[in-house]
Parts: C-alpha cells; sequence; structure tokens
C-alpha cells in the first residue's frame, strides 16, 4: 500500500527520559557541579596554607575535579568523560569509606565545610550509578556533544565566572584568624592559628575550646597540679611516636607528682589500642575551628594549676619526657 501524496510518516520523538535524551544531560551537569564545588572549596585550603603534608597530590586532585567538572559541564566526549568520572568516584568512595572506618569526623572532601564521610560515601555511589546510567545513551566508541553547544558553552562560562567570585569571597570569608595569650581571637573564620610558646606564664587559651563527651568535666582537672598535655593529631606518625614513647617512660618512672592528658586536634580520630595507659586524660579540642598549632604538632605544654609553664615540641630522641 502506497503512501498518499503530501503525507510523510511520522517521525518519532526522541526520548526525553533515556539517556541519550535530554533528561541525559543531567548526570554530567550535576556531576560537573559537584566537582566544581569540592574542588573550589579545597582550594580555599590550599590557599589558606592548611595543606602541608602531600601538597602535590592535593593540588592535583584539586587541578583535577576542576578540569574532569568543566569537561563534563561543557559537554565533551560523553563516554570518555563518563568512564573517567566513574573511576574518579570509586577511589573517593574507597577514601571516604576509610576515613569512616577510622571514625573520622569529617571526609576533607570539600575543604573547610566539615562533612561526615558516611554522607559523601552515599553521595559518590549515587554519582556512580547516575554516570552509569548515562553511559546507555552513548555508543562504545562514538564520540558526541551532549546537548546544543552554545548552552553548555555559556553555562560552563558561567560557572568559571561564580567559581571565581565564590572563591574569593571563600578566600576572605575563611581567611585566617588568631587565638591570642589571653583567649582574644582576631581574624576571619575556620582557620584559626595559634603559637603554644607565647602562652608562658600564662592560663593555656585552649581550656576554653576543650571538649570532653566522654569524661563531663574532666578538662576541668588540668587547672589543678601539675600536667603534660599533648596536643596531637590522631593520624600524625610523629605524634603517634611521641605518645607511645612518653607512655614507655611513663610506665618505667611512674611520677606521681605530674599528670597526662592527651588533647586531640579535630578531624577525631582513636589511637591505637594500649598506645597510651587508660589512666590517661582524653580530650579533644572543639571542632568549630581548623587547628593550626605552631610551631608544630605535637606540642607538649606543662602546666602548674592551669599556668604553663613550659612548651617543647617533640623531637625524635630529643625530648625526654619527664
Amino acid at each position: 500500500m502506497t503512501q498518499p501524496e503530501g503525507d510523510t510518516p511520522p517521525h518519532p520523538k526522541p526520548p526525553f527520559i533515556a539517556a541519550g535524551g535530554r533528561l541525559g544531560q543531567i548526570p554530567p551537569i550535576l556531576t560537573g557541579l559537584i566537582l566544581l564545588i569540592s574542588g573550589s572549596l579545597k582550594g580555599v585550603d590550599l590557599f589558606n596554607g592548611i595543606t602541608t603534608h602531600h601538597l602535590l597530590l592535593h593540588l592535583l586532585e584539586l587541578l583535577a575535579e576542576l578540569v574532569i567538572g568543566l569537561w563534563l559541564i561543557w559537554g565533551g566526549t560523553a563516554r570518555t568523560a563518563a568512564q573517567i568520572t566513574i573511576a574518579m568516584f570509586l577511589v573517593f568512595t574507597g577514601v571516604s569509606a576509610y576515613r569512616g572506618l577510622h571514625g573520622a569526623a569529617s571526609c576533607g572532601c570539600f575543604g573547610p565545610v566539615q562533612v561526615n564521610p558516611w554522607i559523601t560515601v552515599t553521595l559518590d555511589l549515587f554519582v556512580i550509578l547516575i554516570m552509569s546510567w548515562s553511559l546507555r545513551g552513548t555508543k562504545s566508541g562514538a564520540p558526541r556533544r551532549a546537548g546544543p553547544g552554545a548552552l553548555r558553552n555559556l553555562t560552563a562560562l558561567l560557572l568559571v565566572v561564580a567559581l571565581v567570585w565564590l572563591g574569593l569571597w571563600a578566600r576572605r570569608y575563611w581567611r585566617p584568624a588568631y587565638l591570642h595569650a589571653d583567649g582574644r581571637i582576631t581574624g576571619g573564620h575556620g582557620l584559626l592559628f595559634t603559637t603554644p610558646p607565647g602562652w608562658y606564664r600564662r592560663y593555656m587559651p585552649l581550656r576554653r575550646f576543650i571538649v570532653d563527651p566522654g569524661s563531663p568535666g574532666g578538662a576541668a582537672q588540668i587547672n589543678h597540679g601539675r600536667w603534660l598535655v599533648i596536643i596531637y593529631y590522631h593520624q600524625c606518625p610523629e605524634c603517634r611516636q611521641a605518645i607511645a614513647g612518653l607512655a614507655r617512660r611513663y610506665r618505667r618512672n611512674k611520677p606521681a607528682n605530674i599528670r597526662i592528658a592527651l588533647l586531640q586536634i579535630p578531624p577525631w580520630g582513636h589511637l591505637p589500642r594500649q598506645l597510651a595507659p587508660a589512666g590517661w586524660l582524653r580530650l579533644k579540642l572543639s571542632r568549630r575551628f581548623t587547628w593550626r598549632i605552631n610551631p608544630g604538632i605535637p606540642s607538649m605544654i606543662d602546666l602548674k594549676d592551669g599556668k604553663v609553664t613550659g612548651v617543647r615540641v617533640y623531637a625524635p630522641g630529643v625530648f625526654d619526657g619527664f
């Protein structure tokens, strides 16, 4: 049967819900936004000098997130971009799960913004799921632009401008603050510097930032008698070495007139079992700030009735302890 002249066969509309249709553009754009936000916030930490260990790795991760984020939004080769993004988020999932299992309070994925590692594991798995779904709309090895080029180019350009503005604002908002020996805080938000050598013969200014949920009222104990306060970070190898060495000397000498307090810098975590005697007081600094202790950690603070009588920075083979 012939088609009547003038009639044209109907053309099926392109699927809207299919991974290759317009809705299929949402996963790469959404994932690109997540990567750009994460990379920008990591840049705040970088400019504020928070990152001191693995600086090159931190910088490469930041650049990779920004480049791939823009690539996804710009609408590059869909299949290649999706595969690289899935591989990246598989790594992110493993890192966040590792930190969650070790009791970290934040995944460290969003710079100064603290996010529970298990929340980021959920987010990472969601991104892997939607990006895997978006692959259904692409043929193996067939490059394509994921959507109208002009619209996506304009979107990417506006995002670059917005991220530059956001970065400048965040750099000012999260500019470093300083905790003085008299307890005053001057400066910005988030990152907080302090220098223990300046506390000599004063009350330790960290006292009002100590939280001790495991032993309410325990922090008040350091205001009476002689104490050695060890300021440490739970994932710092030198801190663990210092605590283990002090524990050995403490068990051997058993000083009756000195008590020991472990003061942990956030993000909080757990020390290995049996690293320190059970009788040592365990305290934590508030997670309200990102702390920066100068000249370094672990720092040893000698107290007498709450006042600082000595400040030392641990050095292997030098510090004797008592």
